[in-house]
């Protein structure tokens, strides 16, 4: 359990690196990691979950990124 927090806590902040050096306007805004009881999506699971905010005037094309 701990090794998979820090895992998180390690791609969170790769990415966050990564999303500022291709595109400045978008951020890591919220992230839930580990969820196993706090929320629960439209089909009764708890999954992990990552938010992006840009924070730009310029829709930012998603196409070919990944986790």
């Amino acid at each position: 359990m701990k090794t998979d927090c820090v895992r998180y806590l390690f791609l969170f902040i790769l990415l966050q690196h990564f999303f500022h050096a291709s595109a400045q306007q978008l951020v890591i805004n919220e992230m839930m990691a580990s969820n196993a009881t706090t929320i629960v999506d439209e089909d009764g699971d708890y999954e992990d979950w990552v938010e992006l905010y840009n924070a730009g005037n310029e829709v930012i094309n998603l196409f070919g990124w990944g986790l």
